[in-house]
């Protein structure tokens, strides 16, 4: 696994053994990031069970301008920071924080986010309750959007406080884009 595009470009990212963590691969990289690029500039980025931390990272090579990367697990700890310092990731850039996302998204009250990745294990049942959550934090920029990752074959469920705008399938990966839904 490495970075596609930006400053960091080329490098080469750790990723945990066993089953922890189930990194998005290049191709849905490549094109999860031809849809965001208009986006990605001065960005601030949410990345939600982050894993390896790729897709924060591919973010900030790309001209986000801060991120933040949240798991529980202390494997996907330890790699995520590993390959922040591999990319010599400024830590006035990019925070860390291992805990769930719901405490993450509670931590960051007052703070706002343009992009925000959601990849939780698939069959946890954690994308709504998490998207329920951080549509009433406010941590969600006004033209914010969430980017979903899930099994191609279903997309997951999300609340009524959001709109989806666009889904992509890769083979056996689905990409859900929502925005908020506008005010009444």
């Amino acid at each position: 696994m490495r970075v596609i595009s930006g400053l960091y470009r080329g490098r080469r990212l750790n990723a945990p053994e066993g089953v922890v963590a189930r990194p998005t691969t290049d191709r849905v990289r490549e094109s999860l990031f031809a849809i965001l690029q208009p986006r990605i500039p001065g960005a601030r980025v949410l990345d939600l069970f982050t894993g390896t931390g790729v897709l924060a990272i591919e973010s900030l090579s790309r001209g986000a301008s801060f991120a933040v990367l949240c798991d529980v697990s202390p494997k996907s700890a330890a790699v995520a920071r590993k390959n922040l310092d591999a990319c010599a990731v400024p830590p006035a850039s990019a925070r860390f924080m291992r805990m769930n996302a719901a405490s993450a998204i509670r931590a960051l009250h007052g703070e706002t986010f343009d992009i925000v990745f959601l990849d939780p294990p698939y069959a946890a049942g954690l994308y709504e309750p998490t998207l329920t959550l951080l549509a009433k934090s406010g941590l969600l920029a006004p033209d914010g959007c969430v980017v979903l990752e899930h099994p191609s074959t279903v997309a997951p469920p999300y609340p009524p406080a959001y709109i989806a705008y666009d889904t992509r399938r890769y083979g056996t990966v689905g990409l859900t884009f929502l925005r908020a839904a506008a005010e009444t």
